[in-house]
């Protein structure tokens, strides 16, 4: 199944003095579950709570909960070893994903009164949980029967259980994010390539096709239907896009020649995200006013972020250097 790969990358040594006019952040490090050396984050809910992953030893991993109150909790696994929070919405609800006792990978739902709950299959061994939106309804993947490596996107809720979004023209697809609207985005993988979908529930699941290119996956989409992903190019260097709800393009454009795959994307479309020059990684702020920035360039102090991940109404940015990171805008 397609998962976007983040690698391993050097930090790029930048300006560590913010951008005279640019607007600038504090950061709080988020710090590491007990007995941890990393850990980073996935995503952020308007309350300033944040959830990812982070070691609690030297091989396993446990999905966090981290909030400005409590600090980060343990969420634990759902039998397994690891698991990862891939999604939180405004009530404190997090999806993610938890190695079962079996080996078997679960999506599960995590409530403050009800621990992790594992939201089940669509008919074959595993599932993930990718995102969720403030009415409660999750999406995903899910092998569709067993011994099966086909995979399908899914539409979970309390009332109506895991439902198969389906796929277009044969193989896989993969949800990735849902809005308020119910409007879903994700991933379809025919063949070797990766294809963009949207699907509401009133039309069901069309392809978008991203200009001037083949291969493009989304990664986030907003309150008004405007979503983010990255496509690539003739060079093989991936660009970031953003397309409008009346289906418009534009490209985010490139710093020093680099790769860019926008993360995240705020109701005021602001964008947040991870370049990808060859001399190392680094995160990056998109505003319509001033392009592309180094995100190390708006903060003071050296905390080597390699990555935007995701960004509220308010305009906080989890992200991620040694530990998950939370920057919170200087009014």
């Amino acid at each position: 199944m397609s998962r976007i790969k983040l690698g391993m990358w050097a930090v790029m040594a930048l300006i560590l003095v913010p951008l005279v006019g640019a607007q600038s952040y504090t950061v709080t490090d988020l710090g590491v579950l007990t007995g941890g050396y990393s850990s980073g984050s996935s995503a952020i809910n308007n309350e300033g709570d944040v959830v990812g992953s982070s070691d609690v030893n030297t091989l396993d991993q446990h999905a966090f909960l981290w909030t400005p109150a409590a600090g980060m909790q343990d969420l634990g696994t759902l039998g397994g070893a690891n698991s990862y929070a891939n999604g939180i919405n405004n009530s404190g609800q997090v999806v993610g994903q938890a190695y079962r006792a079996d080996g078997t990978w679960g999506a599960f739902l995590w409530t403050k009164e009800g621990g992790m709950q594992d939201l089940g299959t669509l008919g074959g061994s595993s599932a993930i949980a990718s995102g969720i939106n403030n009415l409660g309804q999750v999406v995903g993947i899910s092998y569709i029967e067993a011994g099966s490596y086909t995979a399908h996107a899914f539409l979970w809720s309390a009332s109506a259980g895991m439902q198969d979004l389906g796929t277009i023209d044969g193989g896989s697809s993969y949800a990735i994010a849902i809005n308020d609207d119910g409007e879903v985005i994700g991933t379809l993988n025919p063949v070797d390539e990766y294809f963009t979908f949207i699907w509401t529930p009133t039309g069901g699941m069309e392809q978008i096709n991203t200009p001037g290119s083949g291969s493009s996956q989304p990664t986030a989409i907003n309150l008004s239907g405007t979503i983010v992903g990255y496509a690539d190019q003739s060079s093989l260097r991936s660009v970031g896009f953003i397309r409008s709800p009346q289906g418009g393009f534009r490209s985010l454009g490139s710093m020093g020649n680099s790769a860019n795959i926008p993360r995240g994307v705020s109701p005021s479309l602001q964008v947040v995200g991870q370049a990808e020059p060859l001399t190392g990684s680094f995160g990056f702020l998109w505003t319509e006013a001033d392009g592309l920035q180094s995100l190390n360039d708006l903060v003071s102090g050296q905390y080597g972020i390699y990555s935007g991940n995701a960004i509220n109404k308010f305009g906080q940015i989890t992200a991620n250097g040694l530990h998950a990171l939370l920057l919170t805008p200087i009014q």
